[in-house]
């Protein structure tokens, strides 16, 4: 993204331009992203997307449940600053909740 970030610190103008590319050749879209897992040890994994690194478990980290639940949320978040960004509404803050119930016995 260029320096150019527009309100609520989305480039508009680049995202428009984006949009009319995937219009005109569908694979320009990255719509089969592909992740790959690692199991580290214990509860912890490494996850890796293209040149990004993240560890998933273990001490002082997210675990897969809690993960899964900050991607909604973070996507609710970009989506609707998106959106806002879209209209020209400055946004002052945003906030997503999100919760979920585990089923698993040992957790």
């Amino acid at each position: 993204m260029n320096k150019d970030t527009g309100i609520n610190g989305v480039n508009v103008t680049e995202l428009l331009e984006f949009k009319d590319r995937v219009a005109q050749d569908s694979t320009k879209a990255d719509r089969n992203p592909t992740l790959i897992a690692h199991w580290v040890g214990g509860s912890r994994s490494l996850v890796e997307f293209k040149d990004k690194v993240v560890h998933i478990g273990g001490d002082d980290e997210l675990n897969p449940m809690q993960m899964f639940l900050a991607t909604l949320a973070a996507c609710d978040v970009d989506l609707v600053a998106m959106h806002a960004s879209f209209l020209g509404l400055k946004l002052e803050s945003l906030t997503v909740e999100a919760t979920g119930i585990s089923t698993c016995s040992h957790i």
